[in-house]
């Protein structure tokens, strides 16, 4: 099972994105957002990704799901050279490399913390 992470950057069991109820955030009229990070171990970049995605928008209104980008040729032949790259529940990129503040701030619809 592929597992998210979230806070403090551990682990956490995925949810079923299939069951609604699983996709609720705090205010119910909101949806939970399913982003993936390509990444590979040990790669400082992507956590850094994952870092400033934390400290701009906090945790609220999305899951992060961490993803080998090795462990799927599609993946691999497509993403492998540009990581870490961040996809959106269509996969599409909202950033790849860096984090790009504008697209995530879009998609949340909320504006980035002031660092």
């Amino acid at each position: 099972m592929i597992h998210g992470f979230h806070r403090d950057l551990q682990p956490i069991p995925v949810l079923d994105a299939g069951d609604p109820a699983t996709l609720m955030t705090h205010e119910p009229s909101k949806l939970m957002r399913h982003w993936r990070l390509l990444s590979r171990p040990q790669c400082g970049l992507c956590r850094e990704m994952a870092e400033s995605l934390e400290e701009l928008f906090g945790i609220e209104g999305y899951v992060l799901e961490w993803v080998d980008v090795d462990s799927d040729e599609a993946l691999r032949v497509r993403w492998g050279l540009l990581i870490p790259v961040l996809l959106d529940e269509r996969d599409d990129p909202l950033s790849i490399t860096r984090l790009d503040p504008d697209s995530v701030s879009r998609v949340l619809g909320r504006a980035p913390k002031a660092r």
